[in-house]
């Protein structure tokens, strides 16, 4: 148990209250218990042997009666002897009761040691009286009960008086038991009133203290560096203690706050900076996506036009093969119609400038599908850096453009091959006029050159095969970059819609950064109000 506690020092008071009112409660107990016990000695002793002295006194008295009546009459002499003895009898008895009342009392005991020989005086003068009525007799009877009644009253006096001795000391006795109680209750409430005094002035003062150190802390000085100092063992050292302890935990709480604060601030700067750098990226890939788009979608365009010159290629080339044929034919025929081949010459001299044009023509179509083909692969290396710039969201992009590349590559390398044979096909065309040409002047010589003409129409009908292939895998080519490139503008238009909603996004970053920003900058005002 804890002396120190304030439940003790409270309680200190009370008790001391509570040991006053049962000393009190004590000492008028003792003063009921002797002022019965008072009572009971007049009671018991006093008031019966006063009254035992004043029966003694009746009884020698009618004893006396009983004397002077056995003296003076005749008669009845037996019932006055009896009468006598009788009351005689109770006087030496009543007067042992006394004295064995007030065996308690020695000094009484000793005034009547020679009581027995008054009342034996008395007692055989009364006899001798009644025996001889003489008055010497009569005379010495009453003397001696004359001394005998002063002796019983003399019991009666010393019992009033040992009475009233008894009752000042009694008195005497509760008076000083009174003051003695009066200073001990005195003492003891002027212990409480100064405990009732001092223990709330010092919880006053401690708890006045500690408010002022929570007032402190709460009037907005924000002092957590102060501590409550515990100068008492009770419940408010154990407060202090406490408070104290929350003061430290509160002050290393604002401390992490301040450092936190900080580095969510310059988060905040950083988070805001790279929200503009994001929208300035954003923005940037936005427009790119736009301008690749619309290279893309003239790259579809272009790739539509290369395709309709394809197909054209392909068309001429089946003229040629035609043409061939036809040559075959005719050389088949030849040698049935070497009489009419001079006729027929000026029309072969016609076909072959025709075909010549035709290769011609060819020529120019693949001119155009170069110049298409380097252009599709000029457009797809844009793409390509373009998809470069972009990072992450151009990946996909970048492998759509290299493929759009190498599909340019091949139509260019094709474009070649292509171009190689209708050089040799236009080689074959002016010895084919050479050839008519001298056919026309040497029609004699035509059945020996008709092997020579046949090998030439053979080649020419598998070059003309060739360039039909070549024609129609350019087509396929290109309509496959054409199907590539709408691939690409959509993927690319997906791409600006993202885009634009990264731009949206860098924005609410941008916001939620500045917002951030202001509640750090609150919340460094709010805790710098604090002292750590």
């Amino acid at each position: 148990m804890n002396l120190h506690s304030i439940r003790v020092k409270v309680s200190f008071p009370i008790v001391i209250l509570g040991i006053a009112v049962l000393s009190l409660i004590i000492g008028y107990t003792h003063l009921i218990n002797l002022q019965k016990n008072a009572l009971d000695v007049q009671s018991e002793k006093f008031i019966k042997a006063t009254s035992l002295a004043l029966n003694a006194d009746r009884d020698l008295y009618q004893a006396k009666v009983a004397e002077l009546n056995l003296v003076t009459h005749t008669n009845n002499i037996e019932k006055y002897k009896a009468e006598h003895k009788e009351n005689a009898a109770q006087v030496i008895q009543k007067l042992k009761q006394y004295l064995d009342l007030l065996t308690d009392y020695p000094e009484i005991k000793n005034e009547f040691r020679s009581f027995d020989a008054t009342f034996n005086a008395w007692h055989n003068a009364s006899n001798a009286h009644m025996a001889d009525k003489s008055e010497a007799k009569q005379f010495e009877s009453e003397q001696t009960f004359a001394d005998l009644r002063v002796r019983l009253d003399r019991a009666g006096e010393l019992a009033e008086k040992t009475s009233e001795q008894e009752i000042n000391k009694l008195s005497e006795k509760i008076e000083s038991t009174k003051l003695m109680m009066l200073v001990f209750v005195i003492i003891i409430l002027l212990i409480a009133v100064w405990f009732s005094y001092i223990i709330p002035k010092q919880l006053t003062q401690q708890i006045n203290y500690v408010t002022e150190r929570i007032n402190d802390i709460a009037s907005g000085d924000g002092d957590l560096t102060g501590r409550i100092q515990v100068t008492s063992q009770d419940e408010f050292a154990e407060l202090a203690t406490s408070f104290n302890g929350f003061l430290d935990n509160l002050q290393q709480l604002i401390r992490d706050i301040l450092e936190q604060s900080k580095e969510l601030n310059t988060l905040g700067a950083e988070l805001s900076k790279v929200a503009n750098q994001n929208n300035s990226v954003n923005q940037a890939l936005g427009q790119a996506s736009e301008s690749i788009v619309s290279a893309v979608h003239e790259m579809s365009v272009a790739s539509r036009e290369v395709a309709g010159v394809a197909q054209q290629s392909s068309s001429e080339a089946d003229n040629s093969l035609n043409l061939a044929q036809q040559g075959l034919t005719a050389v088949a025929n030849s040698s049935a119609r070497i009489v009419s081949l001079s006729q027929n010459m000026d029309q072969a001299m016609a076909r072959s400038t025709e075909l010549q044009q035709s290769s011609d023509n060819i020529a120019k179509v693949l001119e155009v599908i170069r110049a298409i083909a380097e252009q599709t692969n000029l457009l797809a290396l844009n793409a390509a850096i373009e998809a470069a710039r972009a990072g992450e969201y151009g990946r996909g992009f970048a492998v759509v453009a290299d493929e759009v590349r190498t599909l340019a590559t091949r139509t260019q390398v094709s474009t070649n091959d292509i171009q190689q044979m209708i050089e040799h096909f236009a080689t074959s065309v002016e010895q084919s006029i050479k050839a008519i040409d001298e056919g026309k002047q040497f029609a004699d010589d035509a059945v020996g050159s008709f092997t020579q003409t046949n090998d030439v129409l053979n080649a020419m009908q598998s070059s003309s095969t060739k360039v039909n292939d070549m024609a129609m895998q350019t087509a396929q080519a290109t309509e496959e970059q054409t199907t590539v490139a709408d691939e690409i503008s959509q993927n690319l238009s997906s791409l600006n819609d993202q885009t634009v909603e990264g731009v949206a996004l860098a924005r609410t970053t941008e916001d939620v950064s500045k917002k951030m920003e202001q509640l750090t900058d609150e919340l460094n005002r709010l805790v710098h109000r604090f002292k750590v």
